[in-house]
């Protein structure tokens, strides 16, 4: 969500140097949770592949300054980076996780990958954009609050997803929330 949201704000000239700096940090990132550096790599490049076909697709149909003002762009929003882009990524991932005999099947890696990063896009990348093209205003009583609503929310659905033990977590009420 984080990476969709952040290539979004940007020129598409300036994704190739983003990449190139965020691959090998995310491989680090990936290394230090114990998974070997060639699998760290692949799911970092599952990772970019996911976020940049995202904000291509988005480009290219609503504009290089794309923003989240109309439901025709809310609904191409969750069509091309959670249906379309997180489908792909998920699909690479439980491909990779199969190949390098990780624990679990194919399908329990697929809609494990597939909620994360679903979820990631549905709460980080809009939060992130609206930072991206807000001028900032005077906080209001009304702003305070849904602020805080929003925080919340993110808090919570961040710990139901990452505290439930992954053989009871039904994919069900998460999708539900997204």
């Amino acid at each position: 969500g984080l990476l969709l949201a952040f290539l979004l704000c940007r020129q598409k000239e300036s994704w190739i140097k983003a990449a190139c700096l965020l691959i090998p940090l995310s491989t680090i990132l990936e290394t230090s949770i114990g998974r070997s550096p060639a699998l760290a790599f692949a799911y970092t490049c599952v990772d970019m592949l996911t976020g940049l076909s995202a904000s291509y697709l988005l480009q290219r149909f609503y504009g290089p300054r794309f923003q989240l003002r109309s439901v025709k762009a809310l609904l191409g929003f969750v069509l091309v980076a959670c249906v379309l882009c997180n489908v792909m990524g998920a699909m690479l991932a439980a491909t990779i996780a199969t190949i390098a005999k990780e624990p679990g099947s194919f399908v329990d890696v697929w809609k494990t990958w597939y909620i994360a990063c679903t979820l990631g896009v549905l709460t980080v990348s809009p939060l992130f954009l609206s930072l991206c093209e807000s001028r900032w205003k005077k906080a209001t009583i009304a702003r305070t609050v849904e602020a805080i609503i929003v925080s919340a929310l993110v808090v919570t659905l961040s710990l139901f997803v990452f505290l439930t033990p992954p053989e009871t977590l039904d994919s069900r009420p998460a999708l539900l929330f997204s």
